[in-house]
C-alpha cells in the first residue's frame, strides 16, 4: 500500500490503487446493478435475502470496506448516522467485505455498523463492481439501477431522499483525481506489489492551480530496499519550513518575511537512510529560498493536555486491524483512525490553538478519535469552543500556562 500523509495543516490520507481486471466493464450510473453475491449476511433479520428481487422498491447503499482500511473505519460513524436517519424508511445499508466471519464479528464488537454486513469472500462483487479502492460506495435505486458511485462521506441525507423520490441523486460524478482517502481493495497493507522507482529524486517547482496536499510514505521497493516518497503540492514556504524542521507553526519564529507563492516539492529516497536524506533535504530548501535557522528556548504561553474523564466516546483504542492509519482535519472537526495522541497534538491541535501543547495524558498506542466543534472565522476555531469540545467529547483537559519551549527561529539571508 502507498501510504499518503497530508501535511500538518489540513488532512492526512491513505491512498493506493490497483487496475481493474481487464475483462470487467465498470458499472455505470443508470445501468442495472450487478448481482449481489454474498456468502454470509450478518445483522440481518431472520429469513432476509440479499438479492435485487427481494429488495425491489428499496434504495440500497452498498459500502465496500475492510477492517484493515483506515479510511473505511473513519467513514463508519458517518454512514451509521445516515443509517439511523433512514432506519424506518425503505433504505437498506449493506457493508460488504471480503474478510472472514470471525474477523468481522470480532471487529463489530469494537466498532458497530448500523446495517447489514455482507461477506463476499469470493471477491466476486469487488470484481463485478470494479472496486479498485476502498471505501467505495454504490447507491442503487428502487428500480435496481445504479443511482450513484461515490465516496461514503460525500453521501448526505438529501442525496438518499432524491433517490427515494426517483430523482437524480445530486452527487457529483466521481473522477480519478478526486484525491479521496482510499486504500487498495486488493490487499491489506504489507502485501502490495513491489515496483521499481528512482533511487533519489528531489524537485522544487512553482505550483500550478489551487491544489493543496501533502502526502508521504512507502512507494514500493527497488534494489536499495523500501522507497520513501513525499509529495507536497501547492504549499507555502512557511508550511514547508515548519515541516522540514519538524515543528508546528506555533514553535516557528519568523524574523523576516518568507518568499511568497506556492510550490510543489517532490522527494524520493531509500527509506533506510531517511534521516540523512532529511538533513540533506532541509539544506537544499534553505539554499533554494535563502534561509538560515537556529534553535533556541523561549518562554511561551502553552496548553497542557491531561486526562479528565477516561473512556470518553470520542477517544477509543483503535479498532483497526492493520498497522496503517488515517486522519482528516477541517475547520469544524477532526477524525482519525489508529492515531497517537502525540501525533494528533502535533498534526492538528497545536495548529488549531496556535500555541504549543504539552501532552501529559500518558496515553500510549493508537486511538480512533472523533471530535467536532463550532467553526470560527476562516479555518481557525474559537479556542474556548475547541477546548470545551475536547473536554466533553474526548475526556481531555487543556490548561493554559507558561513554559520554556524549544523553537526554530528562521530568517532570510541578506542578498549579496
Amino acid at each position: 500500500m502507498k501510504s499518503l500523509c497530508v501535511g500538518m495543516l489540513l488532512v492526512c490520507l491513505c491512498v493506493a490503487g490497483i487496475s481493474a481486471a481487464d475483462d470487467v466493464k465498470p458499472p455505470k450510473i443508470g445501468e442495472q446493478a450487478p448481482p449481489l453475491d454474498l456468502q454470509t449476511l450478518l445483522q440481518a433479520p431472520a429469513g432476509a435475502q440479499a438479492s435485487w428481487d427481494a429488495m425491489r422498491g428499496k434504495v440500497v447503499v452498498l459500502e465496500f470496506w475492510a477492517t484493515w482500511c483506515a479510511p473505511c473505519i473513519g467513514a463508519i460513524s458517518h454512514m451509521n448516522e445516515l443509517a439511523d436517519v433512514f432506519k424506518n424508511r425503505p433504505v437498506q445499508f449493506i457493508a460488504i467485505t471480503d474478510e472472514d466471519e470471525a474477523t468481522i464479528k470480532e471487529f463489530l464488537t469494537k466498532r458497530p455498523i448500523h446495517g447489514w454486513v455482507g461477506l463476499n469472500t469470493k471477491k466476486s462483487m469487488f470484481k463485478s463492481y470494479a472496486v479498485e479502492g476502498i471505501p467505495h460506495t454504490v447507491i442503487v435505486g428502487t428500480d435496481g439501477k445504479i443511482a450513484a458511485i461515490t465516496y461514503p462521506k460525500d453521501v448526505e441525507a438529501k442525496h438518499l431522499e432524491n433517490v427515494l423520490a426517483g430523482r437524480d441523486s445530486g452527487l457529483p460524478l466521481s473522477t480519478d483525481d478526486d484525491n479521496k482517502p482510499t486504500v487498495s481493495a486488493a490487499k491489506p497493507p504489507g502485501e502490495e506489489k513491489e515496483e521499481q522507482s528512482a533511487v533519489f529524486q528531489f524537485v522544487i517547482r512553482p505550483s500550478k492551480g489551487n491544489v493543496y496536499s501533502w502526502t508521504s510514505g512507502r512507494a514500493g521497493t527497488n534494489d536499495f530496499g523500501i522507497v520513501y516518497e513525499s509529495k507536497a503540492l501547492g504549499v507555502a514556504v512557511s508550511n514547508l519550513v515548519s515541516t522540514m524542521y519538524g515543528v508546528t507553526g506555533s514553535r516557528l519564529i519568523l524574523e523576516s518575511p518568507l518568499p511568497e507563492g506556492r510550490f510543489d516539492v517532490l522527494f524520493r529516497a531509500p527509506n533506510e537512510n531517511l534521516k540523512e536524506m532529511e538533513a540533506a533535504r532541509r539544506q537544499v530548501i534553505e539554499a533554494t529560498f535563502g534561509l538560515t535557522s537556529r534553535r533556541e528556548s523561549r518562554e511561551l504561553d502553552v496548553y497542557v493536555l491531561t486526562v479528565k474523564t477516561p473512556g470518553a466516546k470520542g477517544l477509543q483504542p483503535t479498532a483497526l486491524t492493520s498497522k496503517g492509519g488515517s486522519m482528516h482535519a477541517g475547520p469544524n472537526g477532526f477524525e482519525a483512525v489508529n492515531y497517537t495522541i502525540d501525533s494528533w497534538v502535533k498534526s492538528s491541535l497545536e495548529h488549531q490553538l496556535k500555541k504549543p501543547v504539552f501532552d501529559e495524558t500518558g496515553l500510549k498506542g493508537g486511538y480512533d478519535i472523533e471530535l467536532k466543534w463550532e467553526a470560527g472565522e476562516g479555518l481557525s476555531p474559537d479556542p474556548d469552543k475547541l477546548i470545551s469540545a475536547v473536554r466533553e467529547q474526548l475526556g481531555l483537559e487543556l490548561t493554559l500556562t507558561k513554559r520554556p519551549v524549544e523553537v526554530v527561529v528562521v530568517s532570510r539571508r541578506p542578498k549579496p
